[in-house]
């Protein structure tokens, strides 16, 4: 009996131990201080297995047909060397969802495959999802014909294999660096609404929840990764121009969907993107008086070089050039002072 009392004894004692482990092992992201979040901005990294595909298929994607090498290589080495504290990958993550055989079957097992490269990577890896990470490639008279009637079965892979989708497609996570609290939206805008001026789709239920999150963050700086960029034309007359919607500017251009969320939310102060496979950095004004400057980072699937640095400061976004250490553009802003410790 004794032995059973003291038993019980140290359970009870050890008991709150155990509930402060598992509610540390639990804790929301961002929930630390420190003066600096480094992260490596990938995109379109189109990995892609060839060899069961249909041989007109496996010939016109073979560019990319070697690029899970490089992305192993670099999940292996460029964060630990950058002391990275996460990565995030912006869409066109695999070349395609589904393909078809020689014998006309239609074969997945992309999302899974990409598993392997996924837990390689030694720090968090957000993710998102582009056009190509829901296609489905089929031959009709010896063309490879794309589209997304299957983006549904798509989603549910990825959300079913990979942790950052766990929750579903789109997601945020917060951080707090000096005074600063970031929040980090991830967008899912990979499908194309072929009807559409804006040319892809934030579905209404989407742009409900990032409504919500910017509700959340009066007083944070928001950043919001996707994979295809901001629609919008030459804003500043620079000549430099992400992908201009036809017929860009609408005369409701700024009075609905996304562009109307992005008018309202000068929260917003950043954006991360691919899709083009081309090095852009353009500041975006809006009507109502603010800006979000625009990322684009060229695709790694082309180039194992292109990934860039990214450092989120208490007072200012630091943005490197791809490949380098050297500064390409500084996002400074205004914050709010710590209070001074007695």
């Amino acid at each position: 009996m004794k032995s059973k009392s003291i038993s019980l004894t140290m359970r009870i004692l050890l008991c709150p131990f155990f509930i402060l482990v598992f509610c540390l092992s639990n804790a929301v992201v961002g929930d630390g201080v420190t003066d600096t979040v480094t992260i490596v901005h990938i995109s379109d990294t189109h990995i892609c297995e060839l060899a069961d595909y249909h041989p007109v298929i496996a010939e016109d994607r073979q560019h990319y047909g070697s690029s899970f090498g490089p992305l192993k290589k670099f999940f292996n080495t460029v964060p630990k060397k950058l002391e990275a504290d996460i990565v995030v990958l912006t869409g066109d993550i695999i070349d395609c969802y589904e393909a078809e055989t020689t014998d006309g079957k239609m074969v997945a097992g992309q999302v899974e495959k990409f598993i392997e490269l996924y837990n390689l990577c030694p720090v968090p890896l957000y993710m998102v999802l582009g056009n190509h990470d829901i296609f489905t490639y089929s031959i009709e008279q010896d063309l490879i014909k794309e589209s997304q009637h299957n983006s549904q079965q798509a989603r549910a892979a990825w959300i079913r294999n990979i942790s950052c989708f766990k929750n579903g497609t789109y997601y945020a996570r917060t951080y707090k660096v000096g005074a600063t609290k970031y929040r980090l939206i991830f967008l899912d805008d990979g499908f194309y609404l072929k009807d559409s001026q804006m040319g892809n789709l934030w579905d209404v239920q989407q742009l409900d929840w990032l409504n919500y999150q910017l509700g959340q963050s009066k007083d944070e700086k928001v950043i919001l990764f996707m994979h295809i960029c901001i629609p919008v034309g030459d804003t500043n007359k620079d000549g430099v121009c992400f992908s201009k919607p036809q017929g860009w500017p609408f005369k409701d251009t700024y009075e609905k969907g996304i562009m109307k969320i992005l008018n309202t939310s000068p929260s917003i102060i950043a954006a991360f993107v691919g899709h083009n496979h081309r090095n852009i950095i353009e500041d975006i004004p809006f009507p109502a008086g603010h800006k979000i400057t625009q990322i684009e980072t060229a695709a790694f699937g082309l180039d194992p070089n292109n990934w860039r640095i990214v450092e989120l400061k208490e007072d200012n976004i630091t943005v490197y050039r791809q490949g380098q250490m050297d500064i390409e553009k500084k996002i400074s802003f205004e914050t709010k002072q710590l209070p001074a410790k007695n």
